[in-house]
């Protein structure tokens, strides 16, 4: 005679039921164990983040000392470069060369340059239609057929 199975209400055998579920819960603990270590991973990386970004962020705090020192450095350097070409050129007006960077003060400068040149040639142009001689004017015969008897006689008894 065979045992006796139990049976459930609907027609189940417990014992096969016993050993599905024995099966998932073994299945489900490594699934568990397995979810764990990678918990445990992701916390260890999560922690070595935390680390990397504190310092990362001091890091980012001496760099921004550092900029601004050399901000500050980059400042007076463009200042006294402004400084040596007003003095290097005492004909342009200070007031033209202007800029915060190299490049800037250089791009004005030759514009500085340029204006005053075109003023240069309007002023020479206007001088050279205005122009006087310097000096008498050269001796010359004057033309004695032109003056007239009174201005001959002046001029005779003048000499």
């Amino acid at each position: 005679m065979e045992p006796e199975q139990e049976v459930t209400e609907s027609g189940e055998d417990v014992a096969k039921r016993i050993t599905g579920l024995e099966k998932e819960l073994t299945e489900k603990t490594l699934a568990l164990r397995v979810a764990d270590a990678r918990i445990a991973g992701m916390e260890v990386e999560g922690n070595k983040q935390r680390e990397e970004i504190t310092t990362l962020k001091s890091q980012n705090e001496a760099v921004k000392g550092d900029f601004d020192t050399v901000r500050g450095a980059l400042s007076e350097a463009v200042k006294c470069y402004r400084e040596l070409v007003v003095a290097a050129n005492p004909e342009l007006p200070a007031e033209l060369i202007v800029g915060e960077t190299v490049a800037v003060l250089n791009e004005s400068l030759a514009k500085a340059k340029g204006l005053v040149g075109r003023v240069k040639q309007v002023i020479a142009a206007e001088s050279a239609k205005s122009r006087i001689p310097a000096g008498a004017p050269g001796r010359a015969q004057a033309d004695i057929n032109t003056l007239s008897a009174r201005e001959k006689i002046a001029r005779g008894i003048g000499q």
